[in-house]
């Protein structure tokens, strides 16, 4: 079983699976909770990816705010 992994641009990143010993059948309830589960992986994904591209960008004001109020 599993549920597609889709960035909020469209772009597919994957798919976020799970298996069992025996096959047997998801129930709908089951379903929904596996893609809501790929939702958050794919928020989280996209929300590393935010910092990774902000974070240098923070770096100085960081340091003035640390010379400035320091104790």
């Amino acid at each position: 079983m599993g549920a597609p992994l889709v960035a909020s641009n469209g772009h597919r990143l994957g798919s976020l699976c799970i298996m069992d010993t025996q096959p047997r059948e998801m129930e709908a309830g089951q379903a929904m909770i596996l893609g809501n589960l790929a939702e958050m992986v794919v928020r989280k994904i996209e929300l590393d990816i935010h910092h990774q591209l902000h974070a240098p960008s923070a770096a100085p004001l960081t340091r003035v705010y640390g010379q400035k109020f320091q104790t």
